[in-house]
């Protein structure tokens, strides 16, 4: 039996759905990089969808004419650097391009049709200082997003 599993066409899918949010007019995240994998250099307002996939777990595969599902959890990174910003400021940025990230993942259908179900089920917020001098400011939001798609 061949590989079968939807959490690639999901990656690519989210990819997909952020871009096109990115796009539309007066988006939150009009300004934002949106991209797949660890990027090399960030951008001061990066977006990217991570290349690993967690928690997979797959019904085995049976003969006959038999549903499976599989459940995974994808990864979305939210960074932001400003110069001269407060905490406040860029917790309010990450916020708000959070919120499109959110609309993204519970669009109907989910992820553009490749999983049955999709949501925002875990979050982690770090902020630092990105220079020795404190001129600048750097903040990261980690969303997992678990999902649950047929195989077959």
């Amino acid at each position: 039996m061949p590989f079968e599993s939807k959490a690639f066409p999901a990656q690519d899918a989210l990819v997909a759905a952020l871009t096109a949010a990115r796009d539309e007019a007066g988006s939150a995240i009009a300004e934002w990089l949106v991209d797949y994998g660890i990027p090399a250099r960030r951008a001061e307002r990066h977006l990217w969808v991570d290349e690993q996939v967690e928690g997979w777990t797959q019904d085995q595969a049976t003969s006959g004419l038999v549903s499976r599902h599989e459940t995974f959890m994808l990864t979305v990174y939210l960074y932001a650097r400003q110069t001269a910003a407060t905490a406040l400021t860029l917790r309010d940025e990450i916020k708000a391009a959070a919120d499109v990230v959110a609309d993204a993942i519970g669009a109907t259908p989910f992820l553009g049709g490749s999983v049955l179900y999709a949501q925002m089920s875990a979050g982690e917020y770090d902020s630092a200082f990105a220079d020795a001098e404190g001129r600048s400011r750097e903040a990261v939001l980690k969303l997992t997003v678990s999902c649950t798609a047929f195989v077959a």
